[in-house]
């Protein structure tokens, strides 16, 4: 499977070589040009990226997220939730890699084939990172209204997370 995976790849890049040879098309001129975007586009969305993971760090380290969950114990039981998953659920939508952290955390400590293992899983499959993509890919183009984006993102997050406790029932 590797050595197709390593031949589709190449066998790609020489088709898209050919194709702009056949197009007249200066392939390494145009290769260039979009590596300097890119480049340029990296560096324009590094401040809100590096805000946004402060700003999370620094929620994490005062405890703020511990807070959240611990509030939330109450309406996660009404919905099904197992309160040990509590902490992805708050910390998701802010940061996917301390959520993944913290899944590590809960499969190393709940085992993966459990309810709350399978709960934690779901959780972070069916959620996005929510104030992070949106701060940065926003930032990058210079949009400071999101109008509904936050919060349609978040309702579908509140509903996936309100279902995962179901369907982690289900397997």
């Amino acid at each position: 499977m590797k050595d197709v995976s390593a031949s589709l790849l190449s066998i790609f890049l020489m088709g898209v070589v050919l194709y702009g040879t056949i197009r007249r098309t200066d392939c390494f001129a145009a290769f260039s040009a979009g590596a300097r975007d890119g480049f340029t586009a990296a560096i324009h969305v590094m401040p809100y990226l590096c805000g946004m993971l402060i700003g999370v760090r620094m929620m994490r380290a005062s405890g703020v997220f511990d807070a959240m969950a611990s509030l939330l114990t109450p309406l996660a039981r009404a919905v099904g939730l197992p309160p040990e998953t509590l902490g992805i659920a708050v910390v998701r939508p802010f940061s996917g890699g301390a959520a993944l952290a913290m899944l590590a955390d809960v499969l190393s400590t709940y085992g993966a084939d459990g309810l709350i293992g399978r709960t934690a899983c779901i959780l972070v499959g069916c959620s996005e990172t929510v104030f992070y993509t949106a701060s940065v890919y926003y930032g990058a183009v210079g949009i400071k209204d999101y109008r509904y984006t936050i919060s349609a993102c978040m309702i579908h997050t509140l509903v996936g997370m309100a279902c995962a406790g179901f369907f982690a029932r289900l397997c």
